[in-house]
């Protein structure tokens, strides 16, 4: 039996890719992180249990989690609800949603 997952609070957030340039000679002239124009929409909880400490992909910079059915990628920055940072770490696919480990940048 497959069912679908819904997260009544989700909120839109904006995925952002780290982009490089380089000059001619191949050295990194720019990096910076850019939109990739494919938003998600998820909730983003904070971690805050011993339990939650002691799950697979958390390390002592983890702040929070997301829930999503969205597609996601480890290494992106999230830019959430109060235009929070979060970087995304470790990613569980439970089938019919993703819990990632994020932590808080700014």
């Amino acid at each position: 039996m497959i069912f679908k997952v819904t997260f009544p609070e989700a909120k839109e957030i904006t995925v952002q890719e780290m982009t490089t340039i380089k000059n001619d000679m191949g050295e990194v002239i720019v990096e910076d992180w850019l939109d990739n124009g494919m938003p998600i929409t998820g909730e983003i909880w904070p971690l805050k249990s011993n339990y939650e400490h002691n799950e697979m992909g958390v390390t002592a910079n983890s702040t929070h989690k997301l829930f999503t059915t969205d597609a996601i990628k480890s290494n992106v920055r999230l830019i959430g609800i109060n235009s929070n940072i979060y970087l995304t770490g470790y990613i569980q696919d439970w089938g019919s949603h993703k819990e990632v480990i994020l932590e808080l940048i700014l």
